[in-house]
C-alpha cells in the first residue's frame, strides 16, 4: 500500500472515530488497523496533528478561498468516507452531513496532500548508561539520555521529532516557515527558538525550558497550554491534560546529566536511587525502608556507582550488599 494510501486511510479513522454515533464494533476495528502496521499508528498521529494544528489556521483569511474550493471538488471524497465508514454500522444521514463534518473532512485530505512529500527519518537510540549528541541537518542539536529512543523525521514544511522513550534535550533553531515539533506521550510540543527537555518516564511525561519558549498542543482537544519559560515546567500522563507548574528545580537535573553529572540537593533516599538506576545495569534496591524519606545531597559522576554507595554508607546508617544482578541498600539497626 503506498504511503498516501495509508495517510488517507488514517484519516478516514480519525473522522470516524470522532463521530458521535462511533460504537464499539468500529473501535475495536480501529484498534486492529492500528495493530497491523506500526505505519498506521504513525500516519495516525499525523492525522491528530494536523487537528491540533487546525485552531491556528481557522481564523486564517488565506484558507477561506481554500475551503470554499474544496467543498466543490472534495465532495465526491466525503461521499466515500461516508461509505467507508457505512460498514461499521454509521447512520447516513448522521454522517458528513453538517457543515462542520464536511469541513473536517476536506481539511484532513487538504493537509495530507501537503505532507504527501519525501520525509527523512532518522532513528537514534541510546543504551542504559548511555548518552549522544546528535546535529541535525537545520543546525539544531540533540542531547539523548540515557535509554532513550527518537525518531526525527524532516521535509520541507516541517520538523517533527517524536521521542519514543527515555529523555532529551532538544537546542532549537528557529524557523518560521518550518516548525520544530516534539511528540511524546501523544501530545505536541511546539518550540518557538529554545532549549527545552522532554522526559517520558513511564506514563508520565516532563517538559522544561532552559532557554526560550515553548508551548503544548493537546492532541484530542486541540487546545494549548499558556507558553512555557523557564521556571514554569508542564507534566502530564500519555494523553492527558496538560499542567502547567512553578518549578525550576529540575533544571539543574538536566544541566547536570548534560555535564555527566547526577546532582542532589536534599532529595530523597529513595528517589535519589530511583534516578541512580537509570544509569546501572546493576540496580540498587533500598531494603531499608524506614530510610526511604531520609534526605541526602551530593555532586556524583553519571555510572560511578562506587562513589554512591561509599557516600551513603559514610551519611547514613546503611550498609551496601552485593547480590546475583543487584545491590541492596540496608539498615545497620
Amino acid at each position: 500500500m503506498s504511503k498516501c494510501t495509508e495517510e488517507r486511510s488514517a484519516s478516514q479513522w480519525y473522522v470516524g472515530i470522532h463521530n458521535a454515533c462511533v460504537d464499539d464494533i468500529t473501535l475495536k476495528a480501529f484498534e486492529s488497523w492500528l495493530e497491523e502496521d506500526p505505519q498506521h499508528r504513525d500516519d495516525y498521529e499525523q492525522c491528530e496533528l494536523m487537528m491540533a494544528l487546525l485552531d491556528s489556521l481557522a481564523d486564517d483569511p488565506a484558507i477561506e478561498p481554500f475551503v470554499e474550493e474544496t467543498l466543490i471538488k472534495q465532495t465526491a471524497e466525503v461521499s466515500k468516507l461516508a461509505g467507508f465508514f457505512s460498514i461499521f454500522a454509521f447512520p447516513a444521514n448522521k454522517f458528513a452531513l453538517g457543515l462542520a463534518s464536511l469541513v473536517l473532512a476536506t481539511m484532513l485530505l487538504w493537509f495530507v496532500g501537503s505532507w504527501d512529500q519525501p520525509v527523512k527519518s532518522n532513528l537514534y537510540q541510546t543504551g542504559v548508561g548511555q548518552q549522544r549528541s546528535i546535529q541535525l541537518q537545520d543546525g539544531s542539536g540533540v542531547a539523548l539520555n540515557t535509554d532513550s529512543v527518537v525518531r526525527v523525521e524532516y521535509n520541507n514544511e516541517r520538523r517533527k521529532v517524536v521521542l519514543e522513550n527515555g529523555e532529551a534535550t532538544f537546542s532549537v533553531v528557529h524557523q518560521k516557515a518550518r516548525p520544530f515539533d516534539v511528540l511524546a506521550g501523544g501530545n505536541i510540543v511546539r518550540a518557538i527558538g529554545t532549549r527545552f527537555n522532554v522526559f517520558v518516564n513511564g506514563g508520565e511525561i516532563h517538559i522544561s525550558v532552559l532557554e526560550g519558549e515553548v508551548v503544548v498542543v493537546h492532541l484530542e482537544s486541540g487546545t494549548k497550554s499558556e507558553i512555557l519559560v523557564p521556571g514554569r515546567s508542564a507534566q502530564y500522563k500519555f494523553g492527558g491534560p496538560v499542567r502547567v507548574v512553578d518549578d525550576s528545580s529540575d533544571i539543574v537535573r538536566i544541566e547536570a546529566w548534560l555535564e555527566g553529572k547526577l546532582i542532589f540537593n536534599d532529595w530523597d533516599l529513595d528517589r535519589a536511587i530511583t534516578e541512580h538506576n537509570r544509569y546501572a545495569d546493576k540496580k540498587m534496591v533500598l531494603d531499608a525502608k524506614n530510610l526511604a524519606e531520609a534526605e541526602i545531597s551530593g555532586v556524583f559522576n553519571i555510572g560511578d556507582t562506587q562513589s554512591f554507595t561509599s557516600a551513603l554508607q559514610e551519611i547514613l546508617p546503611v550498609t551496601v550488599v552485593e547480590q546475583n544482578n543487584i545491590i541492596a541498600i540496608r539498615s545497620r539497626d
